[in-house]
């Protein structure tokens, strides 16, 4: 008994060192090792700048005054990901199982810019450093991912721009979005407000193993548009790929409203009330 005892203490003192040296460990040098493991993980340039800042109960984090993310070795235009201002908080006791486990990431006014080719690339699937993928829309990895999940993720006053090869420049500011994603193999809460044409338009959408949709796989989809000038849902299933099935049902108080709040330019109002459903 004795020499067991003596055996839990040393691991104790062990684990005592080893979480004394992290805390004892510069911000910025955390920042660093942070920055170069999310390098490693997504094969991107990620760079974490500015003042940074470290919080670490109850949850280990990074506060920091730049966060950046590199685009994909064959798009333009600059960075994916950049912003002035971030939060992030990863799980500790995740980590020590081999996990990333990012339980809250908060940007705000970043410049998010999505590319994708005729060819089927598109600069939100990542790969590792040796080119294997780990968050992709292939269904078969060509090896097993770490595991990375986002518990929480909120964006607020972004600028989106969207260039999708083929078709015209699409960009929005002002863009907010909050993801809850709080089990890696359950569903995630979205919600958005856009401003396509300066009127907010608000999104709402829950998407069911919301893993598998990143993925590439169809998932069950539920998704609501409101607008001062009514709104649609839509009850089905899709995928990253843009396949949609269901059920979409349109409510409108007035058309004119509804369309210009979505860009699509005034058309004559309808009488209020109006609604439709449609399959898709």
């Amino acid at each position: 008994m004795k020499w067991i005892i003596r055996g839990l203490g040393v691991l104790l003192l062990i684990a005592v060192i080893a979480v004394v040296g992290v805390l004892m460990l510069p911000a910025d040098r955390i920042a660093r090792i942070a920055s170069d493991q999310l390098t490693r993980l997504t094969g991107r340039s990620v760079t974490i700048s500015g003042d940074v800042s470290m919080t670490f109960w109850p949850v280990l984090g990074v506060s920091a005054g730049g966060l950046e993310v590199g685009n994909a070795d064959w798009a333009k235009e600059g960075a994916m990901f950049s912003t002035a201002q971030a939060a992030i908080g990863v799980d500790a006791s995740a980590l020590l199982r081999g996990e990333i486990r990012i339980t809250n990431v908060e940007a705000t006014s970043p410049t998010i810019r999505l590319q994708s080719r005729k060819d089927g690339r598109a600069n939100w699937v990542f790969t590792d450093a040796d080119g294997a993928a780990q968050i992709e829309t292939e269904n078969a990895p060509s090896k097993p991912a770490t595991p990375l999940t986002i518990e929480r993720l909120v964006i607020r006053d972004a600028a989106l721009i969207y260039d999708a090869e083929g078709a015209d420049l699409v960009s929005y500011a002002g863009v907010d979005l909050t993801l809850d994603w709080p089990v890696q193999d359950g569903p995630a809460e979205i919600t958005a407000a856009l401003r396509p044409a300066g009127q907010v338009v608000e999104l709402a959408a829950t998407i069911d193993q919301f893993s598998g949709f990143l993925d590439g796989q169809v998932q069950p989809v539920n998704v609501a548009v409101n607008t001062s000038g009514g709104g649609l849902t839509l009850k089905g299933r899709a995928s990253l790929a843009g396949a949609v099935a269901g059920a979409l049902d349109l409510k409108t108080s007035d058309t004119g409203a509804l369309l210009a709040a979505l860009g699509a330019g005034g058309r004559p109002a309808q009488r209020p009330g109006a609604k439709h459903a449609y399959p898709c």
